[in-house]
């Protein structure tokens, strides 16, 4: 595997001891720390959240696949799900949806580890989309701040909008800061 600084979580959930002794070799901690071994989903509702989760079905406690999709909409990991192969196509009808990854039972080490891999990477991709949404979500509320700033200047010194907008420019660079530590300032000055 290629040099990497990034270590990932794992949150292993597994009742087969067979399983877990084949699997934990493959997770280095160089590279998974920590992993979290949990044996029925019960428990794992509890769990914190972790970059990749690795499901051994069939679990005591619940519905396996129904716990997949639920995590999978409630958070950014990428979830590998392990199932009999008998049970494979079904599984995958269900998760394809929710992102899930999906592989028939037994598998080889070798097609564990480039799924780890793929899971790796498909949770650098989600990462990368988590960025950037806070930075849009930083964009909207600093447009709000300014915006609640430019009000105050208008109701109480009687602006107009575009001379809120000029206000608040100029001395953001005047003063060489940011136009939202400017609005902040309008806001504790004219708010009470």
């Amino acid at each position: 595997m290629v040099f990497s600084d990034r270590t990932y979580s794992v949150l292993l959930l597994s009742a087969s001891e067979v399983f877990n002794r084949a699997v934990l070799p493959l997770l280095p901690s160089s590279r998974f720390y920590p992993v979290t071994l949990v044996t029925d989903l019960r428990a794992a509702k509890d769990c914190a959240p972790c970059d990749l989760v690795i499901v051994n079905a069939p679990l005591p406690g619940g519905d396996s696949l129904s716990y997949c999709s639920g995590l999978s909409e409630a958070s950014d990991s990428a979830i590998l799900l392990l199932v009999p192969r008998d049970q494979l196509e079904h599984a995958e009808d269900r998760m394809l949806p929710y992102g899930v990854m999906t592989l028939g039972k037994p598998l080889s080490s070798g097609l564990l580890t480039q799924s780890l891999r793929a899971l790796c990477s498909m949770r650098e991709r989600l990462r990368s989309r988590e960025q950037k949404q806070q930075t849009v979500e930083q964009t909207i509320e600093e447009i709000k701040l300014i915006n609640r700033a430019k009000w105050l200047l208008i109701t109480c010194l009687n602006m107009t909008e575009d001379e809120a907008h000029r206000y608040i420019s100029k001395l953001a660079m005047q003063q060489k800061r940011q136009k939202r530590e400017i609005a902040e300032s309008i806001i504790r000055t004219y708010s009470q």
